[in-house]
């Protein structure tokens, strides 16, 4: 109920006792200065327990701001929120659903007084059951809770005049995978992985087409290419596991490195729950850059998947047998370091062991902290103190039911 309103809710509760899910937006008057992260609304995010067949699978949402200039002038200001809900069975944890702000950067500048301007989204600090990152909050099913938006107005600055439009290079770097690895086209735009199964099986195809680019500005997304995906069916154990993407664009510096995880599901669910993933495995990439006297790093989105894929955060699913193509978004973006809860990726490398890690500044120290139920966290290890843009610690798992977050320490 409540499409096309500030308030949707699915499912029909289990009983008299339990709720539907939902989410609910509420808007608010905000002043900023350029630069100052301000609240802009606030989302009531809703995870109940319902009955089995009532949940919705996916939906995107739009989220409008008006923004009202020192001249009187008001520009429209537009994102894109994707709710993910879960089908709830006896576990908490595999029951949770999850937003994400899949455009955290208005595509629409805001010009006045002869500069230009631009505005972010962010995720605050959600309450207890749930776990927020910049642009993701995952909440436990049986649990509510409040999650304020927050924004940045930032100056841009050009980086490509648009004249003449440029059209860069993208290629698969750095090919990893188990040691039955089959994979041809490292150095190239096209990547073949996998030994196909059984007669009906096949490798799976990454094609990079990189697309013409006109004007840049920083804090602006553009679009830098397309990733064309075939999620063949192959033997897992012979198919890669990572790459590195590698754009270079007539700027400076020239070249950005995004690295790839490849992740293969098992095939037990519905089309969109085998679907085999493509993640950007660190938020930005490895290279902090001095653009109008301040850091800035390229991050990289998927967006606008054709029929048969899925993008969110970092990600970009196509279903098991199926081909997908989807959009390779960039933004030169400053450099914000969190001083709250972050986004922290998690891989196992192994089966009793899970490998951290988190977008970092040289010089900064971080705290991990561990909970096993989403409501009281305490210190794991001693300070971490980074050395790059990029964070990385290795941890056993001694409980099946384990949490981690990661904080920025003054």
């Amino acid at each position: 109920d409540g499409v096309g309103t500030s308030a949707l809710s699915w499912g029909r509760a289990q009983s008299a006792s339990t709720t539907t899910s939902g989410l609910t937006f509420h808007g608010a008057s905000f002043r900023a200065t350029p630069g100052e992260r301000v609240p802009v609304g606030s989302l009531t995010f809703r995870n109940g327990r319902i009955q089995l067949g009532t949940t919705i699978e996916a939906v995107d949402a739009a989220l409008s701001f008006g923004i009202t200039l020192p001249s009187g002038q008001t520009l429209a200001q537009a994102f894109t929120l994707g709710i993910d809900a879960t089908t709830n069975t006896s576990s908490e944890e595999a029951s949770a659903d999850s937003i994400r702000l899949l455009t955290p950067y208005s595509a629409a500048a805001i010009a006045d007084g002869g500069e230009v301007y631009a505005l972010r989204l962010f995720f605050g600090q959600a309450g207890a059951g749930a776990v927020s990152e910049q642009e993701q909050v995952l909440l436990l099913e049986d649990h509510s809770t409040e999650v304020p938006l927050e924004g940045v107005i930032s100056r841009t600055f050009e980086v490509l005049p648009g004249t003449p439009p440029v059209t860069g290079t993208m290629t698969f770097e750095q090919v990893t995978g188990p040691g039955g690895l089959v994979a041809t086209g490292e150095g190239t735009g096209k990547l073949t992985t996998g030994t196909p199964s059984g007669a009906n099986g096949a490798a799976s195809v990454f094609t990079l087409t990189p697309v013409q680019v006109g004007a840049v500005r920083t804090e602006l997304p553009f679009t830098a290419g397309k990733l064309h995906y075939f999620n063949g069916t192959s033997l897992t154990s012979s198919i890669a596991t990572g790459a590195t993407l590698r754009l270079t664009l007539g700027l400076e510096p020239g070249t950005f490195d995004f690295p790839l995880r490849f992740i293969n599901t098992a095939n037990t669910g519905t089309a969109r729950q085998n679907a085999d993933i493509i993640e950007i495995a660190a938020p930005a990439s490895g290279r902090v850059v001095d653009i109008g006297g301040i850091p800035h790093v390229a991050r990289m989105f998927f967006t606008n998947p054709s029929t048969g894929g899925y993008t969110g955060v970092g990600r970009f699913a196509v279903e098991e047998g199926a081909e997908a193509n989807s959009d390779i978004r960039v933004v030169l973006t400053r450099w914000l370091p969190e001083t709250r809860p972050f986004a922290l990726q998690i891989t196992r490398p192994g089966p009793a062991e899970v490998l951290l890690s988190w977008p970092s500044e040289p010089g900064k120290s971080y705290r991990l902290q561990t909970s096993t139920d989403l409501l009281t966290f305490v210190n794991d290890g001693s300070t971490i103190n980074a050395t790059n843009t990029s964070a990385l610690v290795t941890r056993e798992i001694d409980n099946p039911r384990r949490f981690w977050r990661v904080l920025e320490l003054p």
